[in-house]
């Protein structure tokens, strides 16, 4: 797995154990639906703020989105 994989399964890990939709997770972090998207599907490389948008709107810590699943 690649890091933009990693960082989409645990994106997508942490959606489904706070029962987020996309759609509340953009409204939530900040981030375009379109762009989270993007980002699910590894098509995206990431900024580290956008990084930061997307786990605080998670209530994790950046470093929670690098973990190997």
């Amino acid at each position: 797995m690649n890091t933009r994989d990693v960082v989409a399964a645990n994106i997508r890990k942490e959606m489904n154990a706070r029962n987020l939709s996309a759609r509340k997770l953009s409204e939530v972090s900040g981030v375009t639906r379109r762009q989270l998207s993007y980002i699910l599907r590894s098509e995206k490389d990431l900024k580290i703020s956008t990084l930061d948008k997307i786990s605080t709107g998670l209530g994790i810590s950046v470093a929670d989105l690098f973990k190997e699943i």
